[in-house]
C-alpha cells in the first residue's frame, strides 16, 4: 500500500515538473517575442529617421524611376536570376526574405516580380542606408511589392573578431570584415532574429548579405518553422559554410541545385568539395564552370533554367530544398 503511494506520489510529482517546464517554455517564448517586437519597433523609427533625412535633400534622383541592375547585381537573364524565379514562383515558397537588396534592381526585382504574380511580398533587408533609400525609391516608382527594411541582419557580437578570423586562418581580407563590423556597429542590433521569430510563415529566404554574417544568419533562420526553400549567393566566400553543411544532410537539408564560377571552381576544388557528378563547361568568355542538379526537385529547376536563361554566365550560387517531413518540426 505504502509502495503504491510512493509510486503515485512520483508521477504526480513528475507531472508537476513536466507542466512546470511546459510554462516555463511558454514564458520563454512570450518573453523572446516581446523582445523582438520592441527590437523591429526600434528598427521602424531609425528607418523613418533616415527617410525623413532623405526627403528633406531629395537625395534620391531619377534614376530610379526605370529598374537595372547595377553594381553586379543579378540580372533576369542567367541562370542563376532564373533559378530564384522557378523557386519563388511555387506555392510551397510561402512568404519571401531576402539578406541583402544592395540597390534593388538585381535579386529583388527579381523576386518581387515572381512573387506579385503569386500574390504575395518581398520582405529585404539592407543595411547600407544609401542602397537603402535608392532602392525604397525603385520599388515605390515601379510598385513593386516589396517591404525594404533598413537595419544589420545580425549584431556585431554575432560576427567573428579580427583575432578570430586570424586565428581561424581565413583568407578572406581584414578589410571586409572592419568594414562589416563597423557597419553593425553603426546599426547596434540586428533584425533577423526578430524577424525569423515573429514571422512564422516565411518559406523562403535569399542569403546574400555580407560575408562575414553567413554563420549567425543561418543560426538565426534553420529552425524557422515554415522555411522550405533557401538560396545561397556567393557560396565561394559569404555562404560556404551554410552550403558545406547541407551538402552532408546534417541538418535535413538538400541541396538540389549549384552552380560556380572559375573562381569558386577553384575554391572549392582546394578544399577538397566532392564535384562529381557535375557538368563542366564555358561561359561567354572561355572560362570553365560548373553546375549539379539532385533530385527530382532538381531536375524540374534544372529543366527551367534550361529553358529560361539566355545569358549562361553562373554564379556561385546553390539552392536548398528542406524535406516535406521536417517542415515544421
Amino acid at each position: 500500500m505504502a509502495g503504491g503511494q510512493s509510486g503515485d506520489g512520483q508521477v504526480v510529482a513528475a507531472s508537476c515538473e513536466a507542466m512546470s517546464d511546459v510554462l516555463r517554455g511558454a514564458e520563454e517564448e512570450e518573453n523572446d517575442e516581446a523582445e523582438a517586437i520592441e527590437i523591429l519597433a526600434r528598427q521602424k523609427e531609425l528607418q523613418q529617421a533616415a527617410v525623413e533625412r532623405c526627403e528633406a535633400i531629395a537625395c534620391v534622383d531619377d534614376s530610379t524611376r526605370e529598374v537595372t541592375a547595377i553594381f553586379f547585381e543579378y540580372t533576369a537573364a542567367t541562370t542563376s536570376a532564373a533559378a530564384l524565379t522557378w523557386t519563388v514562383s511555387r506555392e510551397d515558397a510561402g512568404n519571401l526574405l531576402e539578406i541583402g537588396a544592395s540597390y534593388g534592381g538585381g535579386s529583388t526585382a527579381i523576386l518581387a516580380r515572381a512573387a506579385a504574380d503569386r500574390g504575395t511580398t518581398v520582405t529585404s533587408i539592407e543595411a547600407v542606408e544609401k542602397k537603402f533609400l535608392y532602392g525604397r525609391a525603385l520599388f515605390e516608382n515601379n510598385s513593386l511589392p516589396v517591404e525594404l527594411l533598413l537595419g544589420s541582419s545580425v549584431s556585431p557580437d554575432d560576427m567573428p573578431t579580427p583575432r578570430e578570423h586570424h586565428k581561424k586562418g581565413d583568407r578572406r581580407p581584414l578589410k571586409w570584415l572592419d568594414g562589416e563590423r563597423k557597419l553593425a556597429e553603426h546599426h547596434g542590433f540586428g533584425i533577423l532574429g526578430a524577424l525569423a521569430s515573429t514571422r512564422k510563415d516565411i518559406g523562403f529566404v535569399f542569403i546574400d548579405g555580407g560575408a562575414f554574417t553567413g554563420a549567425a544568419e543561418w543560426e538565426a533562420l534553420r529552425s524557422s518553422p515554415r522555411l522550405r526553400w533557401v538560396a545561397l549567393d556567393d557560396t565561394h566566400a559569404k555562404t560556404t559554410a551554410i552550403l558545406l553543411e547541407a551538402s552532408t544532410n546534417q541538418n535535413r537539408w538538400r541541396v538540389v541545385y549549384e552552380e560556380l564560377d572559375s573562381v569558386g571552381l577553384n575554391v572549392f576544388g582546394g578544399m577538397g568539395y566532392n564535384l562529381h557528378p557535375g557538368i563542366i563547361s564555358k561561359d561567354p568568355k572561355g572560362r570553365k564552370q560548373w553546375s549539379r542538379h539532385k533530385g527530382l526537385m532538381g531536375a524540374r529547376l534544372a529543366r527551367f533554367v534550361r529553358e529560361r536563361a539566355t545569358d549562361r554566365t553562373f554564379r556561385n550560387f546553390a539552392v536548398l530544398w528542406r524535406e516535406p517531413a521536417f517542415v515544421g518540426a
